[in-house]
């Protein structure tokens, strides 16, 4: 009998340990991805070979979504629609998850598309060498927005409310900045690298720049000013990002080397560690990365898609100094209180972010004050992750449930 028990316990241990990986998923076929999004409760991703296929059960099955004849480098969604950006074939759109698809490149002087953003009802592509377009109407007609782009040479793109990023490559890359919807452009690269700017990621106040060569890059204004954020990276080609409440995740191409992959910042992108488990070697190169409901999902551009359950995360260490900040109730459902364990002497941030790691709220801490009262009746129930800094250091870093 003691055999027995030994047996199951060994076996049930072994079934955790090997779910806490990477695990690929039944498809696409064709093994080479290059890009990925979510979409309500479906997964989107397009093969290196041409079209794009979907999941609507975690990867277990994937279908074919049209577009069999074009090769899709980006994805954007927009509310019910979702568009394609193809290389030589200008943007696709659907409004039924891929049942059909409409181009729509009415104005591009470029039709090899290299980027995609949405900012409020304008959607902005970047191309190969035309700049960047911009369409108010769902992609109906297409206007050129490159006044002070003095790089044309567009290779990825960002939006948050009226600012949009723009990197560029192709000799010295650079990045630009727009602070009017597209209008006018400036560069933006104080102690950034003259190199290609592959990936662009904001993250509340935070933008993060994915370089090819030379690692991942870190701005907390807007792109004003920017610091390497290299420490613990093995490979400096940072293609993709995708963030979890506080957690940074970065996907890199391991090219010509192999010590690609996944990697996780807690602590705001200061230090990186390698989060690999479960890939086969080969798969480390990452081409886009998109988190739906309880996993996230990896395309590699020779292995298919992979994923991850986000409950994995939970192993990872996490910076909560209890010692600088107390919150509680938690679980809370209408208000949290702070209580700092030494009275602030500098202005504070609270924000809190969601799971999908938008920022949902945001509090000055003001100084001098023994306790601050933060009301979270808005929120929907759920878990939500607390980051409180100053100007010098982070005080906070930690989780609190929201119940209704």
């Amino acid at each position: 009998m003691k055999k027995i028990y030994l047996f199951v316990f060994v076996f049930i241990n072994t079934f955790n340990i090997a779910n806490a990986q990477w695990q690929v998923t039944s498809g696409p076929p064709g093994g080479g991805m290059l890009c990925i999004a979510a979409k309500d409760s479906i997964i989107f991703a397009a093969r290196g070979l041409g079209g794009v296929y979907s999941s609507s059960d975690t990867g277990n099955t994937w279908n074919a979504a049209g577009l069999s004849n074009y090769v899709v480098k980006e994805f954007a969604v927009k509310g019910s629609n979702i568009f394609a950006g193809t290389i030589m074939h200008g943007v696709f759109l659907s409004s039924n998850n891929g049942a059909s698809w409409t181009q729509v490149k009415t104005g591009m002087a470029d039709t090899n598309i290299t980027a995609l953003a949405v900012s409020g009802s304008n959607i902005f592509t970047g191309t190969s060498s035309g700049g960047v377009f911009l369409s108010s109407n769902n992609g109906a007609n297409w206007m050129a927005v490159n006044n002070g782009l003095t790089n044309t040479y567009i290779r990825s793109m960002a939006a948050s409310d009226s600012i949009i990023y723009a990197g560029t490559t192709f000799w010295n890359g650079r990045a630009f900045r727009s602070t009017d919807n597209g209008a006018n452009w400036a560069v933006i690269n104080n102690g950034l690298a003259d190199t290609n700017i592959v990936a662009l990621a904001i993250h509340g106040n935070d933008i993060f720049a994915g370089t090819s060569g030379m690692g991942i890059y870190h701005s907390t204004d807007n792109g004003t000013n920017w610091t390497a954020a290299n420490n613990g990276l093995n490979e400096l080609n940072a293609w993709a990002f995708a963030f979890y409440g506080t957690t940074i995740i970065a996907g890199n191409d391991p090219s010509p080397h192999n010590y690609g992959g996944i990697y996780l910042s807690k602590d705001n992108g200061a230090s990186w560690s390698l989060w690999n488990e479960g890939m086969a070697p080969g798969s480390y190169g990452i081409t886009g990365l998109a988190i739906k409901d309880n996993y996230i999902y990896a395309t590699t551009d020779a292995s298919g898609v992979w994923k991850r359950k986000l409950s994995d995360l939970n192993g990872i260490t996490e910076i909560n100094d209890n010692s600088k900040i107390s919150i509680y109730p938690n679980p809370a459902h209408d208000w949290i209180i702070l209580e700092p364990s030494k009275t602030l002497t500098e202005k504070a941030e609270l924000q809190l972010f969601n799971i999908l790691g938008k920022k949902v709220l945001s509090q000055n801490l003001n100084p001098m004050q023994g306790q601050y009262n933060v009301n979270v009746s808005s929120l929907a129930e759920g878990m939500y992750f607390v980051k409180i800094s100053n100007k010098s250091e982070s005080l906070f870093n930690g989780k609190v449930m929201v119940v209704k």
